[in-house]
């Protein structure tokens, strides 16, 4: 399980990084499949993060995490690996909502190009959604609930 663990982490990271790589450096034109398949590979990417955290602490520990639970639990370790699995799940399931939308959008009204889904509309969908996933993934720091 840690080995998989491990080539899930490096395989998330390397792959969205070369994602993000190829899409913003592209001679093409952005578009608005384009820009959501970015924020896509980002939240992605912050998925890869967090399980390279728990793999560092699983090596730090030494496979003895039940020795360091109650100093993990309550440490800023344990925070930032929660806000990190929170946003990018929320940043994730929101940017593939927003995709199949768009997909539908773009099918549906295909003969209609006045009805196109601008590159405009495309940022302020993502706008609101990074606000959700960040406001989800802060709400246990504030308080509100725990990771």
């Amino acid at each position: 399980l840690r080995v998989l663990i491990w080539f899930i982490c490096i395989l998330a990271i390397v792959g969205n990084l070369v994602v993000l790589l190829v899409l913003l450096t592209s001679r093409y034109k952005l578009t608005v499949p384009r820009f959501l398949m970015c924020h896509l590979a980002f939240a992605d990417l912050c998925m890869g993060i967090y399980l390279l955290l728990i793999a560092g602490v699983d090596i730090y520990t030494q496979s003895h995490y039940y020795n360091y639970g109650i100093d993990w639990q309550m440490g800023a370790g344990c925070h930032v690996a929660g806000f990190f699995t929170v946003f990018s799940s929320e940043l994730s399931v929101y940017t593939l909502t927003a995709i199949t939308l768009e997909r539908w959008h773009t099918i549906t009204y295909a003969m209609e190009l006045e009805r196109q889904l601008r590159l405009r509309h495309a940022c302020a969908v993502m706008a609101a959604g990074w606000l959700f996933a960040l406001l989800t993934a802060l709400m246990p720091m504030l308080g509100v609930s725990s990771y």
